[in-house]
């Protein structure tokens, strides 16, 4: 009984889902460029539903959405040529074919945005799912998944049963389509009870925070630094890896 009073007292504002994204997707990449353990990348399966919640949130508290998308779009291009650069001249390995985090944060956006403005829900939806595999071809980070949660976490913004059952949905068709993607059936088969191939359903605990979500934006916004930080803990990590490749020789 005290315990669930307790837990009803946590509470966590927009700020605080940012920087548990943010810290998330860091243990994420360091597993990713230094091959570090799976648990690694488990704990990082939190950190982009939590900045799809965050972008809906966005669109419901922002007074100017066309800038949002504007800015969104801008510092994801930006992002994308900064990375491309960078592979460049390091010759290093980022995985700049794919468009980043923030292509997939702004298209979810306007998806929500055109969704909105239709007043045909069942069009608006048979559009957004066009555009959804649109991403999976172009390919953008995250995909047609990305954007769907995108739009299900505005759509259920009221139910949080609703918005898990989303997930769940989301999750079961990105495992059925790994298992239904291979020319090798027997194979694909094998890889879908491995932990690796299912590794996205650890998502579903990006859910704890985002229901401890209270509505509340936070005292410091520091809306320029998760911006900021993306590219930044990216670069910092493959200059570190570099370093310490040229060490070991």
């Amino acid at each position: 009984m005290n315990m669930n009073k307790t837990l009803s007292k946590i509470s966590i504002n927009h700020v605080q889902l940012k920087w548990i994204a943010a810290i998330t997707m860091l243990i994420d990449h360091i597993g990713v460029v230094f091959n570090g353990p799976i648990w690694l990348q488990i704990i990082g399966r939190l950190s982009f539903p939590i900045f799809a919640f965050c972008i809906a949130q966005g669109y419901v508290h922002t007074r100017d959405i066309k800038q949002y998308m504007l800015r969104m779009l801008g510092f994801g291009m930006g992002m994308q040529l900064l990375l491309i650069l960078f592979t460049w001249i390091t010759r290093t390995t980022l995985p700049t074919s794919t468009f980043n985090i923030f292509i997939t944060l702004s298209f979810g956006l306007a998806a929500i945005w055109f969704y909105d403005l239709i007043p045909n829900k069942i069009m608006a939806l048979a559009v957004i799912f066009f555009g959804g595999i649109l991403a999976d071809v172009m390919p953008i980070d995250y995909g047609a998944y990305g954007i769907f949660m995108i739009v299900a976490f505005y759509i259920f913004r009221d139910s949080k049963p609703k918005m898990a059952i989303a997930m769940v949905v989301l999750n079961l068709l990105l495992s059925l389509s790994l298992l239904f993607g291979s020319f090798i059936p027997s194979q694909a088969l094998a890889q879908f009870f491995t932990i690796n191939a299912n590794i996205q359903w650890f998502s579903l605990l990006a859910l704890i925070p985002i229901f401890l979500y209270n509505g509340e934006l936070g005292k410091h916004e520091m809306k320029y630094f998760f911006y900021i930080f993306y590219p930044a803990h990216l670069i910092i990590l493959y200059v570190l890896a570099i370093v310490l490749r040229s060490i070991s020789f």
